[in-house]
């Protein structure tokens, strides 16, 4: 992750970071599969600006579709996903 002028993020804590999942239609062909992480390490530093948050999705999400979406102080991504 980069800040606005293009530096490595490399300080950021699990209260920076707000996962935010939202279920929606799925549209064949513009979705990722998501596995089920059975994790609770949550925001993981990887150094260099790098950073793994595992999640782990609701159980009663398998088949459907959402987006999940990864919030920081320096912006926000989202990815449509469908849940296994």
């Amino acid at each position: 992750m980069t800040d606005q002028t293009g530096a490595a993020v490399t300080d950021l804590t699990a209260s920076d970071v707000d996962v935010v999942p939202t279920l929606a239609p799925c549209v064949a062909g513009t979705i990722d599969p998501l596995e089920a992480y059975a994790t609770g390490t949550g925001l993981v530093n990887l150094g260099g600006g790098n950073y793994v948050f595992n999640y782990k999705t609701n159980k009663g999400w398998a088949g459907g579709c959402g987006t999940l979406e990864v919030v920081t102080p320096f912006g926000g991504r989202n990815a449509l996903f469908k849940f296994k």
